[in-house]
């Protein structure tokens, strides 16, 4: 039985197909090592070959013997248990990403793309559901005004908080002020921003959910900072 011979007759008793080529090789090695010893000793190298070849034992009973080590059975939990570490890693860096994403944008103000002039508000309230701070009013290329802001979820509370409203918009008479735009969720909370149309007077009433109502004469406080 030649050098091929013996190891597919070695590697057909292997049940854990994984394992075969790394029992192969080394299976090789032991070979290669004793034909130089044998070479060594004075044996032509095909000598040598055919010697450590028949020193490695029969096939089929080395082969028995090495599948009693590499064990079929523990292999492929080995493999289901690596498939199963995987389908319940992919979830879990996609929400450890998705909160990295979501710090991200709550560490910064929020502010609008198309504003022609920002300014700066810091504003900070605290309603039952979360921490909020009204970060900017933008007067947008449209002429339109808006107010920025974020919002951290207090997890003492549902996640139910998350759609709630932190503030409404009202004008000096009491009236409300219709706002749109938009606002966007993440895990720790959410951010966005409200724009109106000015009112005749300039003044702005933030009716906060926790009661508190915030007086923003946007006139004076724009021209203030400009």
């Amino acid at each position: 039985m030649n050098r091929q011979e013996y190891l597919k007759c070695v590697r057909k008793e292997i049940y854990y197909i994984f394992d075969r080529d790394a029992v192969e090789r080394e299976l090789s090695q032991h070979r290669e090592e004793s034909m130089k010893e044998l070479h060594a000793d004075g044996l032509s190298w095909e000598e040598a070959e055919a010697q450590a070849v028949e020193q490695m034992g029969d096939a089929k009973s080395v082969g028995h013997m090495l599948n009693q080590v590499h064990k079929p059975v523990l292999g492929y939990l080995w493999m289901l248990s690596n498939v199963l570490l995987v389908i319940v890693a992919i979830p879990v860096v996609y929400m450890l990403l998705m909160v990295g994403w979501g710090y991200t944008k709550m560490l910064t103000p929020t502010y609008l793309e198309n504003s022609v002039a920002t300014y700066s508000l810091k504003i900070e309230l605290e309603v039952p559901t979360h921490k909020v701070v009204v970060d900017n009013i933008c007067i947008e290329d449209s002429g339109d005004y808006a107010i920025t802001y974020r919002a951290w979820t207090n997890y003492r509370y549902s996640r139910s908080g998350m759609s709630s409203q932190f503030f409404y918009l009202e004008n000096s008479a009491g009236g409300a002020i219709n706002a749109g735009g938009w606002d966007k969720t993440s895990y720790i909370g959410r951010y966005g921003y409200m724009d109106f149309e000015k009112p005749e007077d300039g003044i702005v009433h933030l009716v906060c959910s926790n009661g508190e109502t915030i007086v923003i004469d946007l006139e004076e406080y724009c021209d203030e900072k400009g």
